[in-house]
């Protein structure tokens, strides 16, 4: 069998574009900044495309050693749920994230406060986020009240000009269907 023509048809014989991101960002006052990220991408099974919010938030920007954001977010859940596609290390996205998070991740609407833990000699921050459990994959939660609540901790040491660790523990906690 040849490859199809028919873009709707996976594979095709032409250019695909996988994703691609139109990024509005502004400081609202001195105090917030205001991010929205829009994903245009083609529809499943279809030969158009849609466009799809994948982050509107609105966070703190001057607020000392601590960070407040509510909208809809990647959830602070590991290293690779915050990337966007384009910033994934290889051309697709780990295999656990999208076999547990599917294939958007944990991007829910929520509220989050991060702080950083300044009496550390190193870069420590705790982030603590309550988010809304529509995820299909994890969660699927049936009431739309349901709140899930997770937890990130990251370390980071300069090991030399040239070299960082990074170690960090996220956890999650919701009802699911």
């Amino acid at each position: 069998t040849g490859i199809s023509g028919d873009r709707s048809v996976k594979p095709h014989d032409g250019v695909q574009l996988q994703e691609a991101e139109l990024q509005f960002l502004s400081d609202v006052d001195p105090y917030f900044r205001a991010n929205a990220l829009f994903s245009v991408s083609q529809e499943d099974g279809k030969s158009s495309y849609g466009i799809d919010p994948e982050e509107i938030y609105l966070e703190t920007i001057s607020l000392p050693y601590v960070t407040v954001k509510a909208g809809k977010f990647k959830a602070a859940l590991g290293k690779d749920n915050q990337l966007h596609t384009h910033a994934f290390p290889f051309v697709d996205q780990p295999l656990i994230n999208s076999r547990l998070l599917g294939d958007e991740g944990l991007n829910e609407a929520g509220a989050s406060v991060a702080g950083l833990l300044s009496f550390l000699s190193w870069f420590s921050e705790l982030t603590l986020q309550g988010i809304s459990l529509g995820n299909d994959q994890l969660f699927a939660s049936r009431n739309s009240g349901d709140l899930g609540y997770l937890a990130h901790f990251k370390n980071l040491w300069d090991l030399s000009d040239s070299t960082t660790l990074e170690l960090g523990l996220s956890g999650v906690q919701g009802n699911n269907q």
